[in-house]
């Protein structure tokens, strides 16, 4: 299991629904995985970047619905370690 969670990594998924659609966002230590409509996904490694802080850049840029921090599902997480293997 150690290995495992090595391999993948300590990748988060912040996930927020802006007021707006279509919001143009940059976020230091964040990188855009998903864009659909009002709904942006954010991936990020809370040891380089906490959720709280994460958070705060995105809801200090622009009004914020909702949003939630998960851990990516667990087929995307077997997927890249399969493409990774491939290589």
């Amino acid at each position: 299991m150690r290995d495992l969670s090595a391999r993948t990594g300590r990748e988060r998924l912040l996930i927020v629904d802006f007021v707006e659609d279509d919001v143009d966002i940059s976020v230091p230590l964040a990188t855009v995985v998903e864009r659909n409509g009002h709904r942006l996904k954010l991936s990020f490694n809370p040891e380089q970047v906490s959720a709280s802080d994460l958070i705060g850049l995105v809801t200090s840029a622009h009004p914020v619905r909702d949003l939630f921090v998960e851990n990516p599902p667990i087929e995307e997480t077997i997927a890249r370690i399969y493409s990774e293997n491939r290589l």
